[in-house]
């Protein structure tokens, strides 16, 4: 059994509602994994399984926020003035 504390929080879209993933569970491969949100609205927490889970929308690295398409990736060797060894 597995036990994580998720700090900082992720935001979460789930069956029970809006929330905030602050732990994970893994008991073992046939349970699979658990995650436990604070439901924002109604500020329970929940025990929902990894099927009814959705990351909140975000943008990452190449993603720009308010865009679909992903930003072009720079190429490779350039790291911003940081030295990239191949």
């Amino acid at each position: 059994m597995s036990l994580v504390r998720i700090d900082p929080p992720i935001p979460m879209d789930t069956v029970k509602g809006y929330g905030y993933a602050i732990f994970l569970n893994y008991p073992s491969p046939t349970l699979g994994c658990w995650w436990c949100i604070a439901v924002a609205d109604t500020r329970e927490l929940w025990w929902v399984p990894n099927e009814e889970v959705r990351v909140e929308k975000s943008w990452s690295l190449w993603m720009a926020p308010g865009h679909t398409e992903i930003m072009p990736v720079p190429p490779a060797g350039d790291a911003g003035g940081v030295r990239v060894e191949s």
